[in-house]
C-alpha cells in the first residue's frame, strides 16, 4: 500500500474560495488522462442545478479511504466524512472521531454539510441518507447518484507508483468533488438490493404414498421462463431426513446445519432446472418423527416405491419436461436411483450417485465399525509399533472412544468419567492389545449394530427393519449393468470418504465399464467426506458442499439435459478432483 504520514490533527490551509467550476478546472488541471470522467462529472454534477452525490465503491484494500484523505487536503473544512458499521477497516475511524469532534461537528445529511461517504457496501452509503424501506427496494432522496468501481487489481499494474497515485487522486478529486454542488431540491431513485432478487420459484406439494401415508415435498424452478424445464429428482440419506437432508438439529439461536439437498436445489434451480425434494415417510422437519408407526417399520422397498411416486409428481408438473429426467441419490439413495431409472427406462435419462454405496450396505458397515478404528489404532495411536496402546489413548480419539463410551457420558466432556468407563469396558486402565482386544471388541459392537432387534424403533438413525431390508438388497454392483444404455451415470466420492469409502466408487466404475455401459463418469474428491465437505480420512466432517463439486454436477447435467450440443468430456472444474471418464 502507499504510505501516508499525515497526522490526525493536522488543518490543511483551504485555497481562496473559488466558483465550483473554477475548483473543478484547478483540480483538472493537475490530472492526467480520464477525460471521459471528467467530462461526465462536468457535466452530470458540477453543472447540475440540484445537490449531487458520487459513491465511490470497491472491493475491501483498495485505497477508498486514502482517497478521501487525500481529497481533504484540497477541500479542507468544507469535507466531512460518514461513519458507520460497514465502514472503513483501514484505520481511520479514530482520525474522524478526532478531527470532527474537534471542530464540534458530526457528518449529519439533515443540516447540509458536505459529505463523502466511503464504503466497501452500498449499505453504509443507505444507513446515512433518507431512507424508506419496501420489501423489494430501498429509497433514496437524493439527487445523483453515479457509482465508481475501483478494482484492486490496479495495485498489481507494473506502472510506477507515482502514475498509479495520480490515478487514485484524479478518482478522489471527481468523487469529491460532485459534494460541491449547491442546491437544496432532490429526487427520488429506487435501487434494489441485488440480496432481494428473486432468482428462483417454489411451490409446496403434498406426495400421496399409498395406504394412507403423505409427505410434504417441494418444487423448486427458475424464476424466470415459462419452460418446460429439465427435471431432477432429490433422493437422501440415511436417516430420519428431512427434505432439505438436514445434517443436524436447527436451534433457533445456534448455527444453521448444512442441508445438503436443499444447496443442490437452489444450485441448479438458479442455473435452468426444476428440482423436487420430499420428505422420508413419517419424517418432517428438524428429526421430527411425524408417525414412529410409519417410520419404525419402513423397508428399502417402501422408499423405492416412495421415489417412483415422487418420479411420477414431478413430471406431472408443467414446469417440468417430462422427456428431460435426471434423479439424483445421496448415500442411501445411490441404492434407490439406480432400481427406480431400471424400473422407469423411458422416464430417467440421467442417474448421478453421491457417496455410492457399491457392495452390500453391511460391508460399508463393517468397515465404519470395525476396519476403520482399528485401522486408526495401528496407524495413528500405535506409534512404535509394538501392536498396544493405551485406555488413555482411546479416551483422547473420538475415532475409538465414542465406539465405546455412551452418549449421556461423552457430553458431560468429563475426562476421568470417560476413562473410567473405558477401563472398565477392557477391565484394565492401562495398555491393551489392538489384535487381540480392541478389534475383537469392535466386532462385537458391529455383530450387536446388526441383530436387527426388532423391538419398537424411535431413533433417528436407521431402524431395525430397514437395516434389515437393506442388508438383504442385491447390492449395486450386480444390477448397475441393468441400466439402460441410454441413461447417462455420474458417480462422485470424496477420497476421505468414512461411510462409504472411494473404493466403491472404483468397484462400480470397473462394473460399468465391464458391462460396456458407453455413458458413466467418475469424479472423486481429494480430502471431501461423505457431505463432499473437507474431512479426515479418519471422522466424518459435515459441513456445505463445496462449491466445485456443485460445479461439476451441474456441468455434466447441463451436457446431458440439452443446454448445450457437445457433450463434456471432464476432469472435474476445480484442479483438485480427478476423474475417471467413458463417453458417446
Amino acid at each position: 500500500m502507499f504510505g501516508f504520514t499525515k497526522k490526525h490533527n493536522t488543518v490543511y490551509e483551504v485555497p481562496e474560495p473559488l466558483s465550483v467550476r473554477g475548483r473543478a478546472l484547478k483540480v483538472f488541471s493537475k490530472i492526467e488522462a480520464l477525460d471521459d470522467i471528467k467530462g461526465m462529472m462536468m457535466l452530470r454534477a458540477l453543472e447540475s442545478p440540484e445537490r449531487a452525490h458520487t459513491l465511490l465503491i470497491g472491493p475491501p484494500a483498495c485505497a477508498k479511504s486514502l482517497f478521501m484523505l487525500e481529497i481533504e487536503k484540497f477541500l479542507g473544512t468544507k469535507v466531512y466524512f460518514a461513519e458507520g458499521a460497514a465502514t472503513t477497516k483501514a484505520g481511520i475511524q479514530k482520525f474522524i472521531a478526532e478531527s470532527q469532534i474537534q471542530n464540534g461537528l458530526f457528518c449529519n445529511l439533515s443540516n447540509n454539510l458536505y459529505c463523502c461517504c466511503v464504503t466497501s457496501k452500498l449499505t453504509f452509503f443507505f444507513r446515512y441518507l433518507n431512507v424508506t424501506m419496501t420489501s423489494n427496494t430501498l429509497e433514496l432522496d437524493l439527487a445523483f447518484t453515479y457509482a465508481i468501481s475501483f478494482y484492486s487489481s490496479l495495485y498489481y499494474d507494473i506502472l510506477p507508483i507515482l502514475k498509479i497515485k495520480i490515478i487514485i487522486a484524479t478518482i478522489l478529486c471527481l468523487c469529491a468533488i460532485s459534494f460541491l454542488v449547491y442546491g437544496t431540491s432532490t429526487v427520488n431513485i429506487t435501487v434494489y438490493a441485488q440480496s432481494d432478487l428473486q432468482t428462483i420459484k417454489y411451490r409446496n406439494l403434498v406426495i400421496d404414498l399409498g395406504n394412507g401415508v403423505k409427505t410434504n415435498a417441494q418444487l423448486t424452478y427458475p424464476a424466470i421462463g415459462k419452460g418446460p424445464f429439465p427435471g431432477v429428482l432429490l433422493i437422501h440419506g440415511s436417516g430420519a431426513n428431512d427434505k432439505n437432508e438436514t445434517l443436524g438439529y436447527v436451534h433457533k439461536n445456534g448455527p444453521k446445519p448444512p442441508t445438503l439437498l436443499w444447496q443442490i436445489a437452489q444450485y441448479l434451480s438458479e442455473r435452468g432446472f426444476a428440482v423436487l425434494r420430499y420428505d422420508k415417510r413419517g419424517v418432517g422437519g428438524n428429526y421430527t418423527i411425524l408417525d414412529s408407526n410409519v417410520w419404525g417399520n419402513s423397508t428399502a422397498n417402501d422408499l423405492i416405491q416412495d421415489s417412483k411416486k415422487a418420479l411420477n409428481i414431478l413430471i406431472q408438473q408443467p414446469e417440468v419436461d417430462p422427456k428431460n429426467i435426471s434423479i439424483i441419490g445421496h448415500s442411501e439413495g445411490t441404492l434407490y436411483a439406480p432400481r427406480v431409472a431400471i424400473d422407469n427406462p423411458t422416464k430417467v435419462k440421467n442417474i448421478i450417485l453421491m457417496g455410492i454405496l457399491a457392495q452390500n450396505a453391511s460391508v460399508s458397515e463393517y468397515n465404519l465399525d470395525v476396519s476403520l478404528p482399528s485401522e486408526y489404532a495401528t496407524k495413528v495411536l500405535d506409534k512404535d509399533h509394538t501392536g498396544m496402546i493405551s485406555i488413555e489413548q482411546i479416551a483422547n480419539a473420538p475415532v475409538l472412544r465414542n465406539s465405546f463410551v455412551p452418549s449421556s457420558v461423552l457430553s458431560t466432556n468429563n475426562t476421568k468419567e470417560i476413562t473410567n468407563t473405558l477401563a472398565k469396558a477392557f477391565g484394565t486402565s492401562g495398555d491393551i492389545s489392538i489384535d487381540k482386544q480392541l478389534k475383537p471388541a469392535l466386532v462385537k459392537i458391529y455383530q450387536n449394530t446388526t441383530a436387527f432387534n426388532l423391538h419398537k424403533c424411535t431413533t433417528i438413525a436407521l431402524c431395525p427393519i430397514l437395516w434389515r431390508s437393506l442388508f438383504s438388497m442385491v447390492p449395486n454392483l450386480s444390477i448397475i449393468g441393468n441400466v439402460s444404455k441410454s441413461t447417462g451415470i455420474l458417480i462422485l466420492n470424496g477420497q476421505n470418504d468414512t461411510q462409504t469409502p472411494v473404493e466403491q466408487a472404483f468397484l462400480l466404475q470397473q462394473r460399468l465399464t465391464e458391462v460396456n455401459h458407453p455413458d458413466h463418469t467418475l469424479i472423486t474428491y481429494p480430502n471431501l467426506g461423505h457431505a463432499f465437505y473437507p474431512s479426515s480420512h479418519w471422522v466424518f466432517e459435515i459441513g456445505p458442499i463445496e462449491p466445485y463439486v456443485l460445479a461439476d454436477l451441474y456441468s455434466w447435467l447441463e451436457s446431458h439435459s440439452g443446454f448445450t450440443r457437445i457433450p463434456v468430456v471432464m476432469p472435474s472444474s476445480n484442479s483438485s478432483s480427478s476423474s475417471s471418464t467413458t463417453t458417446k
